[in-house]
């Protein structure tokens, strides 16, 4: 039988999101979202502001369609994604390293024994880069700390004291991919890494004497093996080089806000493989 179209599919509450990476100024998109959603004004702006890309949730389609359409009158592009299409994510695979890459598979070391599997690349829905900063060693540190000519003591002025204090941890960026596999229930399991957890020796000649260069090269050669899958602009422009581009986050929150958008981002791409590039209407 034939594949209903995607409007027939809406089961009637939406994600909507915008369809690039990027802030949005929550003066311009909160008073839409307001008016045509009920929302209180202050959790509106909240949204957009910490939503990651997710601008509102659970909105009737026919409101979604008009709330996308009003945003583009404020010059911010978005798009809407019934929530019944958006999948979610199973579990997270354990993950020893990423063993190598070939043209038919992603290969991963699952445990200390060595056991390797394989993953077609067609079973992966997409991807993302991310940046966050780790504190190592625990959240303080002692340092040295030197002081002259404390007045008011009973040391003189020019006498030079030495102590110890409790001071914060430089916190540490680390850069790591998160890539998303279908499994054969429709739901999707994630698998997250660190550039360090990678056996780069798989790049051979083209092996480099930097873990930030060779990150760069696997992304790259993740990219062109899965040219179906969905991969934010960031992403995309650190496989091309550009490592400053690698998107940031500040907490532990953002992550899963920024998943959730990408999760948005895959049914909707997904959608528009099957549909072609013509976009459908909400209802």
């Amino acid at each position: 039988a034939a594949r209903a179209p995607v409007a027939a599919r809406l089961a009637g509450r939406c994600f909507v999101c915008t369809c690039e990476e990027g802030r949005v100024n929550p003066l311009d998109a909160a008073p839409v979202i307001c008016e045509l959603t009920g929302a209180v004004r202050a959790e509106a702006a909240m949204q957009v502001v910490r939503g990651k890309g997710v601008l509102a949730q659970g909105v009737r389609s026919g409101v979604a369609r008009e709330v996308v359409t009003r945003l583009g009158g404020v010059q911010v592009a978005a798009f809407a994604v019934d929530e019944a299409l958006v999948p979610r994510v199973e579990r997270e695979l354990p993950l020893i390293r990423i063993y190598g890459l070939s043209d038919g598979a992603l290969q991963m070391q699952t445990d200390p024994r060595g056991t390797v599997r394989s993953v077609p690349w067609s079973r992966l829905a997409g991807g993302f880069c991310t940046k966050r900063r780790l504190v190592r060693g625990g959240p303080t540190e002692l340092r040295l700390q030197r002081d002259a000519g404390l007045m008011g003591l009973a040391i003189g002025p020019g006498v030079v004291t030495t102590r110890y204090r409790a001071a914060p941890r430089p916190r540490e960026p680390e850069a790591h991919c998160t890539l998303l596999l279908r499994g054969k229930s429709g739901g999707l399991y994630s698998l997250r890494f660190t550039e360090k957890q990678v056996r780069y020796a798989y790049l051979g000649a083209r092996l480099e004497p930097s873990v930030s260069q060779n990150f760069v090269l696997l992304l790259a050669d993740v990219l062109r093996r899965c040219p179906q899958g969905f991969f934010p602009a960031s992403t995309r422009q650190v496989a091309a080089g550009h490592r400053n581009r690698i998107a940031a986050l500040r907490a532990e929150e953002d992550y899963e806000r920024y998943l959730k958008w990408v999760l948005c981002c895959i049914a909707r791409h997904g959608h528009k493989l099957q549909e072609g590039t013509k976009e459908q209407p909400l209802d």
